[in-house]
This record gives C-alpha cells, sequence and structure tokens, in this order.
C-alpha cells in the first residue's frame, strides 16, 4: 500500500475526530493527534519522511532580489532625520527603548543586505547609537549585532562594554533574561533568544563569554520546553508507529493556564529554542558535559519533531499571527544553524520567500494586520527588517564589512525626434552625459570647414530645475563623432529635479550665429545625500540641554494624544507636538524647574523622514520670547523640512521660560492647518 493509500484509508478510519480530521489533512503536517501514547523514555524517536503538497516552482531569483532592493529601499527612506528609526504609537510599557532598539535592528538588517558601512544611512544611524546607551536586553542585543556585522575594529572597545551589561542583565536567580521594567514579565524565551544572538555577535567580534553562562543557559532553556507527547504515526508498517515531540513556549509552559498563548508552545518560539541550544553549544565549543548534552539532544530531537509536524510559512502555528514576521526570521536562523534545507519536509527557505515575495506592500515594506497594541501590529519596521533577515539569509552571511554600493539609478531621454539625446547615472552624485543627437539634427547642421566635415559643437550647458549647474566647452574646429561631454554633480538634498541639456553648435549658413539644441525634459531624483547637517545632528544628543523630568511643556493647543506638547522634547523624532487644525496663533511653552544656560535654539519640523515630507504643514516662521521678554525674536526657518534649523541666541541665556509661537506656515497634504515640530532641542 502506497503512502497516500495509507493516509486516505486512515483519515476515513478517523473522519469524525479531532482537529485533524477537521482540517482534512495528515496530521504531522500542522495539528495534534487525539490518540497519545503513554510516554516511555525507551520510545524509538524515528521521524517518518513527511509527503509533500504539489508546490509551484521555486520563486525567482530575481524577484527575491527585487523583493530585498525595494526593502531596502523602503527602510532608508523611512529613516529619521537625526539617523533613527521611530514609530510613533502609544504602546505602553516603560521596559521598551523606543530610542535605540528599533534603530540598532534597522542598522543590522541594512549591513546584511549588503548596504556598506559608508553609506550615508548606515553612518548617520551609528553616529546616532553612539550618543545614547541602551536600556533594554533587546536593544542592547541588536546594537551589539549592528556593531559586530560593521567589522569595524574602532567598535571593539564598546563591543566589550555592551556584552557586559548584557551579561550583567541576566535577572538574578534566572540566569536568563527579560523585560527589565516590565510589571509582571520576569523572564521569557524571546528577551533570551535575542540576548544570545547578541553574545553570539560579540564572540564573532573576539569576545569572550563565560562558559558558565552557557551552560546555565541551556538547562533554563530547556525549562522552557512541553512535557513530551507521543504521538502516532499512522503508517501502519508495524514499525515506528510513535514519536515524541516537545515544544518551546514564551513563559514556562502551564498548560492549565494558557495565559494569552504564553505558557503553551508555539512556532516562533520552539525556533527560538532550537537556536538557543544551538548558540549555547557553539559558545562551549561543542562541548557539552554529558549529563546536559544528553538533555539537550534529547529536546532538540523533540523539539525539531514539533517543529517539522507544525511548520508552514504562513502561520505561526499555536501563536498569535502579529508575529507571523518574527517567526519566519526564526525559521532563518535555526534553518541556518542547523544546516537543515528542510523543515516539516518542505524547502522552508522556498516557503517563506514565496509568501514575502506575494505579502510586500507596494511602497516596497512588509506590516502585518491593522493597528493594535498587543501583540503589537502592524510594526512596518520591525517586520521589514525580519523579511528581509529571512531573504538575505542573513544567520549564514558573515560579517559585511564594507559592504558594498548601492545600484545606481539610470535614466535616459532618447526620443528620436529629440535633438539631444541625454542619459544619467546615480544616486546622490549624479553623473550626466550626451548620448547623441536626433539623426535630422546632425544632418541639418553638418558644414563643411577646411580640415574637416560634421557637425561642431561649442558648448554644452547642464540645466537641473532651470539652473546651470555645469558648462562644457566643445570644439568648433572638430566635428562631433561620440564625444559625450560628460559631468558629476553632487546633490545637496534628496528629492525630484529636471534636467536639461542645452547644447550649442556652429551654423555656418550664418555668419556669427550660434543655434542651441535642446533635449527632452528628464526628470531625476536625488537619494542617499549625506547633507552637510546630517551627522552633526544625529549627533547633537551630546550637546542638548533639555532635561527629562526637568521641563514641562504646554501649548497653545494639540490635535491628539498622539501629539501632546510633550512629544516635542521626548528626544523622539518619530514623535511630534501638532496643534489642533483651528489654532491659528499654535504656540508651545517650555517651562524650566531649573533655569539653564543655552546658547541655540534647534526647531525640527513635524515631518521627520523623506517618506513623510508634506504631509503636515510646515512652518515658515516663528517669534521666539524668552523669559517673558516684551519684544520676541522673529525667525524665518529653513525651506528644506527635513534641515533643523539653528537659531542663535543674540547672547548665551538663562532660560526660565521659553515660547515659540507660529507666525507662518504652508500647508501640508494630510494636516493642511494643523502645525508643530517633532523636535525642539537647546543646545549650549
Amino acid at each position: 500500500m502506497t503512502t497516500e493509500a495509507r493516509v486516505l484509508a486512515w483519515l476515513e478510519r478517523h473522519g469524525s475526530e479531532g482537529e485533524c480530521a477537521r482540517a482534512a489533512r495528515p496530521p504531522w503536517t500542522g495539528c495534534r493527534m487525539n490518540s497519545v501514547h503513554t510516554l516511555l523514555p525507551q520510545v524509538l524517536l524515528t521521524l517518518v519522511p513527511l509527503p509533500l503538497a504539489p508546490q509551484a516552482g521555486p520563486v525567482p531569483q530575481a524577484a527575491i532580489n527585487d523583493a530585498v532592493d525595494r526593502g531596502v529601499e523602503w527602510l532608508i527612506a523611512s529613516q529619521r532625520r537625526d539617523g533613527s528609526w521611530g514609530e510613533n504609537d502609544m504602546t505602553p510599557g516603560g521596559h521598551r527603548d523606543p530610542r535605540n532598539d528599533l534603530t540598532a535592528f534597522c542598522t543590522y538588517t541594512l549591513l546584511k543586505c549588503r548596504v556598506g558601512q559608508g553609506h550615508p544611512a548606515v553612518r548617520r544611524a551609528l553616529a546616532f547609537l553612539e550618543q545614547g546607551e541602551p536600556n533594554t536586553n533587546y536593544a542592547t542585543s541588536t546594537l551589539l549585532m549592528a556593531l559586530a556585522a560593521t567589522g569595524d575594529e574602532r567598535y571593539e572597545k564598546r563591543i566589550r562594554s555592551l556584552t557586559q551589561r548584557l551579561i550583567d542583565a541576566r535577572v538574578s536567580g534566572h540566569d536568563i533574561w527579560g523585560y527589565p521594567r516590565h510589571p509582571s514579565i520576569v523572564t521569557d524565551l524571546s528577551n533570551t533568544q535575542y540576548a544570545a544572538l547578541g553574545l553570539r555577535a560579540a564572540m564573532e567580534a573576539g569576545v569572550s563569554v563565560p562558559d558558565k553562562l552557557w551552560l546555565r543557559l541551556v538547562e533554563r532553556v530547556l525549562r522552557h520546553q512541553e512535557e513530551p507527547r507521543a504521538v502516532e504515526d499512522p503508517e501502519g508498517t508495524g514499525t515506528a508507529t510513535t514519536r515524541l515531540e516537545a515544544g518551546f513556549a514564551y513563559l514556562l509552559p502551564d498548560p492549565a493556564n494558557p495565559s494569552f498563548g504564553y505558557n503553551v508552545p508555539n512556532a516562533s518560539m520552539t525556533a527560538a529554542g532550537l537556536a538557543l541550544l544551538r548558540i549555547a553549544e557553539e559558545g562551549l565549543g561543542g562541548k557539552l558535559p554529558r549529563s546536559v548534552g544528553r538533555a539537550a539532544e534529547r529536546a532538540r530531537v523533540q523539539g525539531w519533531a514539533w517543529l517539522d509536524a507544525h511548520f508552514a510559512a504562513e502561520k505561526n502555528d499555536g501563536g498569535a499571527q502579529a508575529w507571523l514576521y518574527y517567526y519566519l526570521y526564526g525559521i532563518e536562523r535555526v534553518g541556518a544553524l542547523f544546516g537543515r534545507d528542510e523543515i516539516g519536509g518542505q524547502d522552508w527557505y522556498q516557503a517563506g520567500a514565496r509568501g514575502l515575495v506575494k505579502w510586500q506592500r507596494t511602497e516596497g515594506h512588509w506590516q502585518q494586520g491593522a493597528y493594535q497594541q498587543w501583540p503589537r501590529q502592524p510594526m512596518p519596521h520591525a517586520n521589514t527588517c525580519f523579511a528581509l533577515l529571512f531573504l538575505v539569509k542573513a544567520t549564514r552571511a558573515s560579517t559585511t564589512g564594507e559592504g558594498q554600493a548601492r545600484e545606481s539609478d539610470v535614466y535616459s531621454a532618447e526620443d528620436p525626434a529629440a535633438e539631444v539625446h541625454v542619459r544619467a547615472s546615480g544616486r546622490s552624485t549624479l553623473t550626466i552625459w550626451v548620448s547623441g543627437f536626433g539623426d535630422s539634427v546632425v544632418e541639418e547642421f553638418t558644414t563643411d570647414s577646411i580640415d574637416a566635415k560634421g557637425m561642431f559643437v561649442t558648448e554644452v550647458r547642464y540645466l537641473l530645475d532651470g539652473e546651470v549647474v555645469a558648462r562644457v566647452p566643445g570644439d568648433s574646429e572638430r566635428p562631433w563623432k561620440d564625444q559625450r561631454y560628460a559631468v558629476r554633480h553632487a546633490f545637496e538634498r534628496d528629492g525630484a529635479h529636471e534636467l536639461l541639456v542645452e547644447v550649442d553648435v556652429r551654423d555656418d549658413g550664418a555668419e556669427g550665429r550660434r543655434t542651441t539644441l535642446v533635449s527632452d525634459p528628464l526628470t531625476v531624483r536625488a537619494r542617499d545625500v549625506l547633507a552637510d547637517w546630517m551627522l552633526d545632528y544625529a549627533a547633537h544628543d551630546a550637546r542638548e540641554r533639555i532635561v527629562h523630568g526637568q521641563v514641562t511643556a504646554t501649548a497653545s493647543s494639540y490635535h491628539d494624544a498622539l501629539t501632546a506638547p510633550d512629544r516635542a522634547i521626548d528626544g523622539l523624532e518619530a514623535s511630534r507636538w501638532l496643534s489642533r487644525a483651528d489654532d491659528p496663533q499654535a504656540s508651545l511653552t517650555l517651562e524650566f524647574r531649573r533655569p539653564i544656560r543655552a546658547g541655540a535654539l534647534v526647531l525640527a519640523q513635524a515631518d521627520s523622514k523623506p517618506s513623510e515630507v508634506g504631509w503636515h504643514s510646515r512652518v515658515t516662521r516663528v517669534a521666539i520670547t524668552i523669559n517673558g521678554a516684551r519684544k520676541a525674536l522673529e525667525v524665518t526657518l529653513d525651506d528644506d523640512a527635513l534641515r533643523p534649523t539653528r537659531i542663535e541666541f543674540p547672547r548665551r541665556a538663562r532660560l526660565r521660560r521659553l515660547s515659540i509661537q507660529v507666525l507662518d506656515r504652508v500647508g501640508g497634504r494630510e494636516f493642511p492647518s494643523a502645525v508643530g515640530f517633532s523636535e525642539v532641542s537647546l543646545l549650549d
């Protein structure tokens, strides 16, 4: 009898029983049998090969590459003006680190996607991360991963310091990790997984981690695995009819008290448990004491049995669907760490890639569901990182070092009817050249000279947005053949520009007259520009004079709870103060418990990343009043919505009260009248 026939016979016998019959699929591909034998230590742990459902062919590598490129471009475009990444939400919990954790994880993702350390986005992010210390295990771990991925020896001291910080952050008496200030969760497998990943990265960077830590980690991780259950395989061959499986849970397993699924096994945590066991084994050089080694081996076999039975690329079986992308990144890790190409009889990479290519949003990112506080959704930045790290097989990739340059954008305007043909290539710096002329033009302006016959170019001018940015002299005595007259132009800011090329040619038909040929207009886009202010602003936290808790912010109005006045002084570019739309004289006032001295005020517009520019109203002019003075200082702000405006005080001031009133504004698309600032800073 074939395997398929035996499966059908089993389904006929058990057609009215249990979840598997209702799902109309064999029980070992994602559900549990009702028939469970008494557990015996001597049960033979044989995994029967799993039948594969018909699948489409491999995902084309070009489609995967395109998804990665689009995801990376979205991440770069969503970087905030200070080099950080963040999401503006009200998810509760002082146990989070909204300043560092997401920024470190996005930086790590870009490096693993071969965006080099010299790329402006990575340089800005690293400059930002150098200014503050992480205060959660996630933030510390991902920062370790990012710094180690640079391969830069300059970060050796910081990596050592962060490694010790992470080791010291283990919960006393538990020897694993959790949220430092969570009201109820002491330790958990997710925090522990990322801590182990951070320590693994530190070891790859040459930092030693005590063997005792890895041994205690194995012992504690094993406590998160459920009791093994014998599951019947309906092969009917009389040989291996049972197998043991045991998944891992986020908290200690407690089937009688599932606690929103935290205390029962699920796929993402089983992948985490298996990865932790492998990382600890690596940390010990593959040498586990015999007693611990035997327990770890049983746990691995039973954990893999559970994961093989429950693997599905589109579902985090047993867990919240909000963590789908987190789960897929866990699958990539465990597959790479164990060197397995298949899970549950499926090519796990192809199964995941097939879904990720399909689920990617038009803008280039991935997100899960509508907004909810917990489990957190839609998490576009984190989920995009999870998806990208899966697609590039980040765990298998070695240290990136300098990475590789991003592929240049290419533009052309070569309509056969056009007088001048032009091409351009680049991102932050554009190379532009003349690629030819229309056939009728060449024929019309071909002239005979004493030495040669042809069309003679006397000058080429390159114009961006109507202004000449470069001139290239021609040669009135040498006929044009294929000269390019190439120039390079460095942009000062990201954005779209209209390129036009004018070419002067000699016209012997009328002595002394110059004839100008013109190309069709060509739209080019400046991207990845490292403007002169960016690195300085990314590091300005080190000079910030506003001490949180020592200042009170009030406003003439605010739009909603997400845009309250204190959002302008929270140190996070993702948040903002925003007035109500019906407030014609919007103002923000800062009052200090103790007077502080400052020499300059820095105002950052409400839109804080390239993909936001134009959403909110842009402030064009403000009046600044210091300590209630009768005369206000009126200032015009920079017309670049992303560039902060630094306002020097006439003399260094001792501030007790500072008021900023909006005098003029330019309306935005989503908020045509509401106005405000993402950050207000005071510098010495």
